[in-house]
This record gives C-alpha cells, structure tokens and sequence, in this order.
C-alpha cells in the first residue's frame, strides 16, 4: 500500500521538524496531536532529564510488525515508530553539578579516610561523566507503538493512540489514548525523574545523603580473601559497547526486544541459552570487565544461578561484599553501579549521569532514560574488600 507509506513518511516528517506540504493527510485533531508531542518532549528534557532538547527525529518501522485492517470506513493500523530526542544538558561544568558539589560538602564533614578515598573515586567519575554528557550530548530514544485510524477515501490520519509502555518500562514515557475525537495525554510524574530530584534538591542534603551511604557502605560489607579494585567506567562502557535499543522483537514475545549483533560472542554459551532473558548474565559480563574476577559459583554459565538470575546475583554481590545488603540513595550512584526494579525481577547498570541512564537486556537499552520502576539502588565500592 504506496499511499499509506508515503503518508506514514510525511507523518515522521510532521513530527520531526512540525511542517508538511501535505496537510491534507491529517484532521486538525492530529496535526495538533502532533505539535503537542513536541512541545511535550521539549518538556520531557527540560524537567524530566535537566537538559534542552534540540532535535526531534520520528520514523516509522514499516518492514515488519504492520498490521492493516479494514473497519468500516476506516483502515486500523498497528505499527511502531522510533523517536530519537537530541539535545545538550543544562549543566555544562562539573563544578556546577549539585552532586560533585554535594560530595565535596561530605568530603568536609568526615574524618574517615576510607570514607573520603570513596567520595575522591566518586566525585572523579562524577566529574568525568559530566564532561562526557557535555562531549557526547544528551540522546533519547523511545520505541512507540501506534494505532492508527485513516480515512478510507481520501487516507487521512484521523486518530492516533500510541504507548511506549514495555516490561521494563510498565508506565511509558509516551502516552496518547482518545476520548471523544479528543487526544488525550497521561503524563508520567517528571518530579520523580533523578535528575528532577538532584536538581531540585538543597545540597547540603543530598550531601548528608551521600556522606551516610558511604559510611554505611564501607561498614556493612563482607571482607572476603579476593580483596580488588572495581573499575566504574570500564563496567560502563562494556555495557554501553554490548547493548542498543533494538527494534526487532524476541522471538515469541512482542515487548522483549533484542539484537544479538551487539551482543558479546564470547558469551553466546549463555545468552544463547537463556532465550529472551539475559539482564543478569549481561551486568555479570559487565562486572567482570569491571574487574570481578569469576569464582566456583559466579561464572558464565547457565548452570551458575548466581551468573544468570537477578535474585542470585544481587545476594552473591551482597555476599561477596562488593555492595552494600541495603538499597542506596539513588544520588550514590555512580556510572558503573547497578539499580533493580521493586521486586528485584529486572536489573540494569547505570551508564550515563547528567542526565541519569541506564543500560541492560531484556529488554536491550543502551543510555537510555530511567524507568522509575527501577528503585533498589546498589554502589559498588572502588576497592572491594
């Protein structure tokens, strides 16, 4: 169906840079539909990630998961689009980064020495990691499934229903439903959003904050007899190098969505036996690059539950005394950490601050923006006792 392609373009093209030389392709309705999404993302950055949105860029996937049906008058599409938002953090130098100030705040309230070398180790990937959101810019991509309703005749968008809601993302960032020939938007709480909260909060506090998990940390943990250094950044940029936002669905479900081309081949033993489920196994691979060293219990294998499931590794790091057995403050964390949802069902490492990310499988992501869903913050210190 040429026609429907065309309109499908145009539509990306509407949303990308707000114009169109085909305006009879849409109700009013959508062109307005369309203009709120921009203003909403331009908003999404500002609160939600404490950055300026600079560039909106839509495309529909029409190669595969279409499905065209005729109701009535109408043809109903369902299909999905990729956003990808672009743009520049607010905070351009790390003196002025609340958490690198709030750490220096702690530095000058302890007299423990173990505590500061933690908060020296934290406030120089701190800085690091807002000079590299400055180098790199801030990049957003959201996955939105779509359902379409044209106008038989003439093929007019006169109704569009989109979510990106997903297993690891169960509110969506983006999500439009109609009332009445009336779009209507749930917004997600953007005051929930980390960095909302970091920059939005007194220093002194979030440097209390920063001060007691560090304390804690250094004072809860197991000493075990494989005593090393952790190294944040190259945990980081493993799980940067082996993840992507993917736009194929795991066979046999529809929100799991993976590529193996990114994956890691020297670890295909276990996730290719793991069929859609892989986030353990990767923040392992992750950890390793970081410099974990593998054990009797802990190694890349499908038969080490300590390797593969969420529960097991996150006691076995506890364990281990590589994390704190309690949940951090999310302000504790660093590039190189990891965060779990509620239940500990899902887990991630964080991989970009200014604003907060997170990488992982299952579904893969690569920097992308913080599902409030995660809430079970671990910090993994520098020197592993």
């Amino acid at each position: 169906m040429p026609n429907i392609t065309n309109i499908l373009f145009d539509y990306s093209q509407l949303l990308s840079s707000g114009k169109t030389i085909y305006s009879s392709f849409y109700s009013p309705q959508i062109i307005a539909l369309a203009n709120e999404r921009r203003g909403y993302y331009g908003e999404f950055f500002e609160k939600g990630l404490h950055a300026n949105l600079l560039t909106v860029n839509s495309k529909f996937i029409t190669n595969t998961n279409v499905e065209v049906n005729l109701i009535g008058s109408e043809y109903k599409l369902n299909l999905d689009e990729v956003v990808i938002l672009s743009g520049k953090p607010i905070i351009t130098q790390p003196e002025k980064f609340p958490l690198i100030i709030a750490a220096k705040w702690a530095l000058a309230n302890t007299n423990n020495d173990i505590v500061k070398n933690e908060l020296f180790d934290y406030i120089s990937s701190m800085t690091d990691g807002v000079n590299m959101s400055v180098q790199e810019g801030v990049t957003t991509s959201l996955t939105i499934h779509h359902e379409l309703f044209l106008l038989m005749g003439g093929l007019q968008i006169v109704q569009d229903t989109f979510n990106d809601k997903n297993s690891d993302n169960p509110n969506g960032f983006d999500n439009v439903s109609w009332n009445n020939g009336v779009a209507i938007r749930q917004k997600p709480d953007l005051t929930k959003m980390p960095d909302y909260i970091i920059n939005n909060t007194a220093v002194e506090t979030l440097g209390q904050s920063l001060l007691l998990d560090f304390t804690n940390s250094i004072s809860e943990v197991l000493p075990n007899t494989t005593g090393f250094t952790y190294s944040h950044s190259a945990a980081s940029s493993y799980a940067q190098q082996y993840s992507s936002e993917a736009t194929t669905a795991c066979t046999g479900t529809t929100d799991i969505w993976k590529n193996t081309a990114y994956y890691n081949s020297a670890y295909s033993s276990v996730w290719g036996s793991t069929g859609c489920d892989d986030c353990a196994d990767f923040v392992s691979q992750a950890l390793v690059r970081g410099g974990f060293p593998t054990d009797a219990t802990w190694y890349p294998s499908i038969a080490s539950y300590d390797w593969i499931n969420t529960f097991h590794l996150r006691d076995y790091l506890v364990g281990l005394g590589a994390i704190t057995s309690y949940s951090v403050n999310q302000s504790s964390l660093q590039v190189g950490d990891i965060a779990l949802t509620t239940d500990d069902s899902h887990i991630v490492m964080v991989t970009h601050i200014n604003p907060y990310y997170y990488s992982g499988h299952t579904r893969d992501r690569k920097n992308h923006a913080w599902d409030p869903s995660l809430t079970d913050y671990r910090h993994i210190l520098t020197n592993v006792p």
